[in-house]
């Protein structure tokens, strides 16, 4: 998604600058579909998604069951609102508005750093002023972090659907279970856990890499790794998402008068500093979270976590 962002960015807020997008899977814009708090993306931010926004809603609901009763539950509305975009939409924008030569698909790339300034693919040799990779690097298993894994279909369950519930306690399940109406006949449902470092998770019964068919069903929140080669910010403990980090880094390079490898590296640097501000205290209660037991997780320590 980062990378998709950036080459919107680029194309609508710096001018004549050429950049080149190289992706190893299908299509740009990563996947699944990404929910996020609407306060998480700046004004700029939320001009910059306009066109991949799909659904919005004014707040959220958590599900809790007051006794071992099946009925006994209770719903709170939260009026904190939220957006959903799809990956789909912020492709079609770039093969819309970029130019064929500069979008690269199917691409097969070894390792890149900042200090290069040219890319070989599919026999051609692309040069610039610098470049960027956005891959995720190491094993994602030995970090702090949170898993999602995704589906499309209707819980069996009696609560009201009208908003998205980011915590629904009612039901017997590992971690938390999140749903999103998207219409009368489609719910996105997620299973979201909080892992510490040393726990496998899903990845226990991974042999490789993920697939792209995996990957649009599984997503993972690193919130404490060296993994990643650029900053993000700490994500949400109730809604972690791509979109707030992916739009900060499009905009900080769309806003770089020149973008050389050293422009490159101050600019990673800052918004690193940014984000550990900014987040400090959200990391904290991250932490607790992942080490808590993974089936007894309290809606008030979500909910700490999450204002923190």
């Amino acid at each position: 998604m980062a990378a998709a962002l950036v080459g919107l960015a680029n194309q609508r807020l710096a001018g004549q600058r050429r950049i080149v997008l190289i992706e190893e899977r299908h299509r740009f814009g990563g996947g699944p579909v990404q929910p996020f708090f609407t306060d998480s993306v700046s004004k700029e931010g939320m001009d910059l998604l306009a066109d991949a926004v799909v659904k919005e809603w004014s707040g959220y609901m958590v599900c809790e069951r007051r006794t071992v009763l099946p009925d006994d539950t209770v719903l709170n509305h939260i009026p904190r609102p939220i957006c959903v975009i799809a990956p789909e939409q912020l492709h079609a924008d770039l093969v819309t508005f970029m130019p064929p030569e500069d979008l690269h698909l199917h691409a097969d790339l070894g390792l890149l750093s900042i200090g290069r300034t040219t890319v070989d693919v599919s026999g051609l040799t692309i040069a610039g002023d610098a470049v960027l990779d956005l891959r995720s690097r190491g094993r994602i298993s030995s970090a702090a972090r949170i898993e999602i894994e995704i589906g499309s279909h209707l819980p069996e369950t009696s609560i009201d659907l009208s908003m998205p519930v980011l915590a629904d306690y009612s039901v017997e399940t590992t971690g938390l279970m999140q749903y999103f109406p998207m219409s009368p006949h489609w719910l996105i449902m997620r299973r979201m856990r909080y892992l510490a470092d040393g726990d496998p998770g899903s990845s226990r019964n991974q042999q490789g890499p993920a697939q792209d068919a995996e990957a649009t069903r599984r997503s993972t929140f690193m919130f404490d790794s060296p993994a990643l080669p650029i900053p993000f910010a700490v994500p949400s403990a109730l809604l972690p998402s791509e979109v707030p980090g992916a739009v900060a880094l499009a905009l900080a390079i769309a806003a770089c008068p020149k973008v050389t490898p050293e422009a490159l590296r101050e600019m990673l640097a800052n918004l690193a500093v940014s984000h550990q501000r900014e987040g400090a205290a959200r990391l904290q209660g991250l932490k607790l979270l992942a080490q808590a037991e993974q089936d007894d997780l309290p809606f008030a320590a979500v909910t700490l976590a999450d204002r923190l």
